[in-house]
C-alpha cells in the first residue's frame, strides 16, 4: 500500500506536468502535507502505544490465568471438605453443604469472570494486530 505523502506528492506532480504553464491547481485551504506529516507523527505514537499495550495484554493474560487457577484449585479444596466439623451431625451436615454451596457459587463466579476478561484480552489483542497491519 502506497504512503499517503507518496500519493499526493505524485498526484501532484503529474497534475502540475499535466496543466503545464497554461494551468495551475487551487490553493488547497489546509496544507495537506503538513497534515500528513502530523498525522505520521501521531500514528508512530499510536504504534508506540500499541506495543506497550500488546506487552501488557500478554501481563492481563497471564494474572487472569493464575487467578482463574487459582479460584479452580481452591474450588476443588473445598468440594467434599468437612470444613472440621462432624459431618456425621445432621446440623453440622446442612451447615457444610451450605457453605460449600456459597463458596463454590463464589468460586464459580471468580472463574466466569476471568473468562470474561480472557475474552475481552483476545478481543483487544485482535484490534491491535489489525492496527499494527496498519503501519506495514
Amino acid at each position: 500500500m502506497d504512503s499517503p505523502v507518496k500519493l499526493y506528492t505524485d498526484a501532484l506532480a503529474s497534475a502540475n506536468k499535466s496543466l503545464g504553464k497554461e494551468g495551475k491547481l487551487p490553493k488547497p485551504r489546509v496544507d495537506l502535507l503538513k497534515t500528513l506529516d502530523e498525522g505520521i507523527k501521531t500514528l508512530t505514537e499510536l504504534n508506540k502505544q500499541r506495543g506497550e499495550m500488546e506487552k501488557t495484554i500478554v501481563d492481563v493474560e497471564a494474572i487472569v490465568a493464575k487467578i482463574k487457577g487459582a479460584a479452580k484449585q481452591y474450588g476443588d479444596i473445598i468440594d467434599g471438605d468437612d470444613f472440621g466439623l462432624d459431618d456425621k451431625d445432621p446440623k453440622n451436615k446442612k451447615l457444610i453443604a451450605e457453605v460449600t454451596k456459597t463458596m463454590l457459587a463464589a468460586l464459580q463466579g471468580v472463574e466466569d469472570n476471568m473468562d470474561t476478561w480472557a475474552g475481552w484480552m483476545d478481543k483487544l489483542d485482535k484490534v491491535l494486530t489489525d492496527l499494527s497491519r496498519l503501519t506495514k
